[in-house]
Parts: C-alpha cells; structure tokens; sequence
C-alpha cells in the first residue's frame, strides 16, 4: 500500500482504503480505474488516496489505532459537535467512550510509529483533526510517562481541543484563500470558546479543559489567547500544541494539498525550544514517520524509491524499495536499508 496524489494515478493502481463521508461510502477498498473518480474526489476536497500496485503491494501501511476507533469518534464528536449548536450542552457518557476507546488501542501496542493518514473530505476536516491530534498527544504523553489521569486527561482535552469552533462560522472555517485580519482574529477566539463550552462539563478536570484554552499559547508569549510564557502553560497543553501543529501542517485542506512529514518537521523544529516544548518535541518525533511507508522518496546515489519499512529510533534513515526503471522493458525492485549504507540518505 502507498498514498498518491490523484495526478499520479496510473491504470495499475487500485483503492487499498475506502472513503468515507459522514459514515457513507463515496469510494470502496479494490476499486480500479481510480482516474475516472479524479473529478469526484476533487470535489470533496481530497487530493490523495491509499493504493495498492505491483511495486506496494506487500508494503504496510498502519494506523495508530482500529478503524472502527476512528469512526466511532468521529461520529461521537459530530454528534457532540451538533448538540452544542442546537443545545447548548455536552453528554459525559460519550465523550468518555472517546476516551476509552483511543485510550485502550493504543495500550494495545507498543512503539508505535505512526505513518497512516486519516483521508477525508473536507466538511469531516475538523473531527479528523481532532481525533489526529488525541491520538498524537496520547502516544507522547506515554513516552513521557504520564500517568494513567493525566492519560486520560490529555485524551479527553485532545479530542475536545477545538470543541470551540463550532461557534465559529463555517463560511470561515472552510473558506478556500486566506483568511482577512477580522476573519482570523474570529477563528482564534474559539480557544477561550471552547474552555468556556467545557466549563459545563462537570466532571472534566481543570487540566484537560485547560488544553481547549491553552494549545494556541506558545513558550515564548507569541501565542493567544493570553499570550502565556513557558511554565504558565499547562504541560499537557504543550504535548497538543506540538500534536495540533504537526496534524494541521500534514493534513489536505480544502484550500492546499497536504505537506510532507519532513517539511511539516522541519517547521516546528526551528521554533523547538522557542515556541515549543523540546522533551515535547522529542517523544513527539518517536512516535512519527518523518519518511512514511509507500512514499516515494530520491536519494543522494540518483536512485528513487518507496519507503517499505521504519527503523525503530532512526527516523531518517528506513529501508527503502529501490525501483531500478533504466531499462523501462526491465524495471527491478530491490529493498535498500539505509542503517547499513551511511554514504546514502534521502535528499529533502
């Protein structure tokens, strides 16, 4: 299996991973002639998909936790989402089977290293995001050994981070361009929105609410909504500000096509220590695939590939299935691990 962009699809290549909207199918697993979906797809804001072709075919590609997990969150969190607007209110029982269920796959394995990608259309951005970033924020919190509270907490105040966008005008929230001056300071007041919405939620604790208010705050008081410095940040609100950042960067949007993993890293990397938290940023990269499998990647000898493997603590160097096409009437693939050769690396 490998992500593509749509321009790259070729007649060999069929859906390795169906895609859904608002729980309905618009493409299934298996499927063939993908070309003839292109405009289709574009249409809801999707610019790439999972495939499956000669050269992928045994190439794993991952997800952090079950698909039934990321469904069933995401249609609580819709659900939830829709309450607010009509009722004003939130349901504990729910949101606590959120909770339970990301909390209880990712107990499930260990080391996990993340290189599946949620695709989605664009109206289902939002939910995607936020069970992207829960799922993120849990997997550092245990590689910095939070407890099993301060898990929870940090699930829960994750999946709700942008709870307060749902105050916010979807004309706004999905608006292809960039935003104006008025238009952006109104999307950043769903920070202190959505603490105020939790607020309600009795039997959520300060610090998990505090992740709705606090995840735009950066170390350095360049952030909002209360342009906080390092240790007036909750340290959970410092584990979502990486996770948030990291999932926005590498997301597709209605507007642009996803970014990199590498060129996504390499952004929150200069501002490390600056704008974000460096223990954060260190257990946050343990759990990603800078290079993830089935992305084709160049490196420095002039060869080019797909990433087929991740070397555990050594991001930057996977092995790597080499497509030798000189000859285009006899193209060879051989796997190439870049922990035993030094003198090669993947070029940026």
């Amino acid at each position: 299996m490998r992500r593509v962009q749509l321009n790259q699809l070729t007649e060999n290549m069929t859906l390795a991973k169906s895609i859904y909207h608002d729980g309905n199918l618009i493409l299934a697993k298996g499927m063939d002639k993908l070309k003839d979906y292109v405009d289709k797809l574009e249409k809801f804001g999707i610019f790439s998909v999972y495939v499956k072709d000669d050269v992928s075919v045994d190439i794993e590609v991952l997800d952090a936790i079950h698909y039934e997990t990321r469904e069933k969150c995401k249609r609580i969190l819709n659900s939830c989402f829709n309450t607010i607007k009509n009722q004003g209110n939130l349901s504990n029982n729910i949101i606590d089977e959120m909770v339970i269920s990301i909390l209880s796959d990712l107990f499930e394995k260990e080391d996990v290293i993340v290189s599946m990608a949620d695709i989605g259309v664009k109206d289902d951005a939002t939910l995607i995001h936020s069970v992207n970033t829960a799922v993120f924020s849990v997997l550092t919190g245990r590689r910095m050994n939070l407890s099993e509270i301060e898990l929870k907490n940090l699930a829960e105040g994750a999946l709700l981070h942008d709870i307060g966008k749902v105050l916010i005008s979807s004309n706004i929230l999905l608006k292809d361009g960039k935003l104006s001056d008025d238009e952006f300071a109104n999307i950043k007041e769903h920070s202190l929105l959505g603490y105020e919405i939790l607020l309600e939620r009795t039997n959520m604790s300060e610090e998990a609410r505090k992740i709705a208010l606090q995840h735009h705050e950066r170390l350095d008081g360049s952030g909002y909504p209360y342009g906080l410095y390092g240790d007036q940040i909750s340290k959970l609100a410092r584990i979502v500000a990486v996770s948030d950042v990291y999932d926005a960067l590498t997301a597709e949007r209605c507007y642009r096509k996803s970014m990199s993993n590498f060129k996504a890293y390499s952004i929150i990397k200069q501002d490390v220590g600056i704008k974000y938290d460096e223990e954060v940023f260190k257990k946050f990269m343990l759990n990603i695939a800078v290079y993830p499998n089935g992305v084709v990647v160049h490196l420095s000898d002039g060869t080019h590939g797909i990433v087929s493997r991740q070397n555990k603590g050594m991001p930057f160097r996977p092995v790597v299935r080499v497509i030798d096409d000189k000859d285009k009437e006899d193209i060879k693939l051989y796997d190439l691990n870049l922990l035993d050769d030094y003198g090669i690396y993947i070029l940026d």
